[in-house]
């Protein structure tokens, strides 16, 4: 945005999107591994990365991915909010 003043002085004013924190947290049945949770900080708006894996092991077991909570979730400036959920079941 350019404003000029009557003088013919120009201002410049500049627009930078804040980076917010966010966070994917891993779940086996009901029960979050903490150790699989990945975080960081991304700018406000953009899409929380994250990877959806065919399978995963747990405590020496085989699960299979079974849903997303907060599929193609965007950064908000509630950084609570930010949290993507991926859940895997056990492979019978």
């Amino acid at each position: 945005m350019i404003i000029t003043h009557s003088d013919n002085t120009d201002f410049v004013a500049t627009y930078v999107a804040d980076s917010f924190a966010w966070k994917v947290e891993v779940y086996f049945d009901g029960t979050q591994d903490t150790s699989a949770t990945t975080s960081g900080t991304g700018l406000f708006n953009t899409k929380i990365p994250y990877t959806e894996e065919a399978q995963k092991a747990f405590q020496g077991k085989n699960y299979v991915f079974d849903y997303t909570e907060g599929v193609d979730k965007k950064i908000s400036a509630n950084e609570a909010d930010n949290v993507v959920k991926l859940h895997y079941t056990i492979d019978e």
